[in-house]
């Protein structure tokens, strides 16, 4: 699944930052350098950056596609203006960066909480975003860091729509009970 490739990298990675970019997404030209940049000019330290996610239709954008929905696609828009993120905010890992000391000792993420497979659960991007919100650790947006991510043929049918719909629920469930012990 994506959450053990993605902890996998940061424990490979020797740099002082980790970067994460889907396969089936392009960055802009200047992608590196706005998240170094971010890094850098940023006052406190931050532990992550993100970025803006367009999307990239393979097909044309059905009709009957509602715009609200596009975020169960990818897209990940704050608007135009680089910002902290808070409490009403989310993480996507699919365009972020982490200084890579400060995910290291936050702790990685929880696989089972990620896709693996067939699985659309989504929710290992919100619960880091929350142990690294609820420390105190600054998270910042900018919009230049900017990635196109496709939608491909297969995501354009109300089936697929309501699987992923099915599996938002169902991620919901999971972060609800994080952290609480079953009996």
């Amino acid at each position: 699944g994506i959450a053990y490739a993605r902890n996998r990298g940061a424990q490979e990675a020797q740099g002082k930052f980790i970067a994460y970019i889907d396969d089936d997404a392009l960055p802009a030209e200047q992608w590196l350098g706005t998240i170094l940049d971010s890094f850098k000019l940023n006052d406190p330290k931050l532990a992550c950056v993100v970025g803006k996610v367009e999307l990239r239709w393979e097909l044309e954008k059905p009709k009957w596609f509602p715009e609200k929905y596009e975020a169960l696609l990818g897209k990940y828009d704050f608007g135009n203006e680089p910002r902290y993120l808070d409490e009403n905010d989310y993480l996507l890992t699919m365009n972020a960066a982490f200084d890579r000391e400060t995910f290291i000792n936050i702790g990685s993420f929880k696989p089972y909480l990620g896709r693996k497979g067939k699985c659309l659960l989504s929710g290992e991007d919100n619960e880091m975003y929350d142990r690294l919100y609820n420390s105190g650790l600054k998270i910042y947006y900018n919009p230049k860091q900017l990635i196109s991510h496709l939608v491909s043929k297969e995501r354009l049918s109300a089936a697929w729509l309501t699987k992923r719909f099915f599996w938002e629920g169902a991620t919901q469930v999971l972060l609800d009970q994080e952290g609480k012990v079953f009996l």
